[in-house]
């Protein structure tokens, strides 16, 4: 009988090195140094992360020059003071609304600018009627508090509205709930909704408490205001049992400070408990986070259970997700093993619940259990539409899974413009550079591909080591930057990636006079570098180079496809 074969007509145990190395590629800290380069290394990846960095401005002056209002914006975000005003008024002269929206904000705020009344009005303006959220945001501050224009709430709350929701800001929010009632504002200017809600606070009115919280720890229309000022409305909303409130006030609890003399878990503990025995989502994750962690009281998966069951039972979405995936799982997101008993079944059942409801992540789910084949029979076509939904809700996982999807025509129609669009909603900025070097869904431009990966690197997420990775391969290959080797080899050295040590391995494979035994061991120096059993090599050496050739491209194929 002939050797098994996987879908792809290779031999399963060609990938028997592959595999390990993917498991290994998990701690993305692997480094293999060469003993002659190692010291160099960080200096010169630094020498071409310079170099990098110059091509790029090189490439945006040039853009700007030609009449190019997006470059210039861009050369205004990357300098300082009166250069970088003078490249944000270019650009907004242009009509580049985002330029206009960052004059509106420095000119009213008096930041890299001279503070300019007239100058922020008349940039807001236009950059609102581009639809720049910066120059929406501070028009409506301005009809809030009456700064060049009459003060007028309703006008106010009207640009507000426009306005995409920050999770970490409530004041806007809670002027919107205050400040309604039947769609029409309750008082003509934000002044005397002020009035009228410490009228309400007075007399115990908890969500009148709630919104004089948030303006005053937001310092929304309230320049006096601050946390210390803030933590009373607090207390008197959360005394009046409001969900929301107790959570926030257990929150200050558990991080202390701020007005209280230090953390006190137990007093946190009890206030999100409160919280959560109205059925309040944000609570119930807060409780099973801590009961799960031990942050705030002893570790009890069973509490944490209890707790999610009884938000899942009460038809939270959110809590049946978090109930699903831990039965799918065993244990909770960063846990060990084992923590809980699994049970497929009622997962499933679970995220079918949560997804009818239009819980994003559980739409994201069911696309992934249909893509996959687990538990379902595999489904492409459908696992797409669930994706698809997810995306538009704002889930990024969604967004890429189902981008890979077009970039590969699996299950959808190939379409890599719309794969790029879903990269870029979703902040793949090493995918997005990728797109640009190689022309994939996007016209190909290796200044712009050098751009995301430099981003990416500035970000310092786990991906940052990647990010050097793919800079090493532009000055290998000579995109965008003259064509140097060495220094490609210095950013692979210093990526301290599983990727950079392939690449070195290769690059020493490469060297002029390198004989098969200096191949040999430079494959051998990374493969070592994993650990576990030795993969079982050809007993004749070139065969055996050959099989490391091999097996490291594939590698390299994989990370370079995002197939990893």
């Amino acid at each position: 009988m002939g050797a098994a074969m996987r879908h792809d007509g290779r031999p399963a145990g060609y990938y028997s090195l592959v595999k390990l190395l993917v498991r290994a590629v998990l701690a993305m800290m692997l480094a293999v140094p060469s003993p002659a380069l190692a010291s160099e290394a960080p200096g010169r990846a630094q020498e071409a992360l310079q170099m990098a960095r110059q091509a790029v401005r090189q490439y945006y002056e040039a853009q700007a020059a030609k009449g190019d209002a997006a470059a210039a914006r861009w050369l205004g975000d990357h300098e300082h003071g009166a250069a970088s005003l003078s490249w944000y008024r270019k650009a907004a002269e242009q009509g580049d609304a985002e330029a206009q929206g960052e004059l509106a904000w420095r000119y009213d705020r008096g930041e890299d600018a001279p503070r300019d009344e007239a100058a922020a009005l008349a940039w807001a303006r236009r950059g609102a009627a581009a639809g720049d959220e910066t120059a929406i945001e501070v028009l409506a501050e301005r009809y809030r508090d009456g700064r060049g224009v009459p003060a007028d709430l309703g006008r106010a709350l009207d640009l507000y509205a426009r306005l995409e929701t920050d999770p970490d800001e409530e004041a806007i929010p809670a002027l919107r709930e205050a400040g309604l009632a039947g769609g029409k504002p309750v008082a003509p200017t934000f002044a005397l909704l002020l009035q009228r809600l410490q009228a309400d606070a007075a007399a115990g009115a908890a969500r009148a408490n709630w919104a004089l919280y948030t303006f005053h720890r937001e310092e929304f229309g309230i320049p006096d205001g601050g946390a210390l000022a803030a933590l009373p409305y607090l207390r008197r909303a959360a005394e009046s049992r409001d969900p929301q409130a107790m959570t926030a006030l257990g929150g200050w609890y558990a991080a202390g400070g701020a007005g209280l003399a230090s953390a006190d878990p137990h007093a946190a503990l009890a206030w999100f408990r409160e919280a959560a025995l109205t059925g309040y989502s944000p609570a119930i994750g807060t409780l099973v986070g801590a009961y799960e962690t031990g942050s705030l009281a002893a570790r009890d998966p069973a509490k944490a259970m209890e707790w999610l069951r009884r938000g899942a039972m009460a038809g939270d979405p959110e809590a049946q997700v978090a109930l699903a995936e831990r039965l799918g799982t065993g244990t909770y997101p960063g846990g060990p093993p084992g923590v809980y008993a699994m049970d497929a079944e009622e997962a499933l059942l679970l995220v079918n619940k949560a997804s009818r409801a239009g819980n994003a992540h559980a739409m994201f789910l069911q696309g992934l259990y249909n893509l996959d084949g687990t538990p379902f029979a595999r489904n492409p076509a459908l696992a797409a539409e669930w994706l698809q939904k997810a995306a538009n809700a704002g889930h990024e996982g969604a967004m890429v899974a189902l981008a890979e999807m077009l970039e590969a025509g699996r299950g959808v129609k190939a379409d890599q413009a719309k794969a790029f669009a879903l990269y870029r909603d979703a902040g793949m900025l090493l995918r997005q550079g990728r797109a640009y070097r190689d022309g994939r869904g996007v016209t190909a431009n290796a200044h712009l591909a050098l751009d995301c990966f430099l981003a990416e690197f500035d970000r310092q997420h786990p991906t940052a080591s990647e990010a050097m990775v793919w800079l090493g391969r532009m000055f290998e290959q000579g995109r965008g930057v003259g064509q140097d080797a060495a220094l490609g080899l210095a950013l692979y050295e210093e990526s301290h990636s599983l990727a950079g040590a392939w690449l070195r391995a290769q690059y020493e494979d490469r060297l002029p006079g390198a004989t098969l035994q200096s191949r040999l061991a430079a494959y051998r120096a990374v493969a070592d570098e994993l650990g576990g059993p030795p993969p079982a090599l050809p007993a004749d050496p070139a065969a055996a180079l050959a099989w490391f050739r091999k097996a490291a491209q594939e590698y390299l194929d994989r990370f370079e496809d995002g197939t990893l």
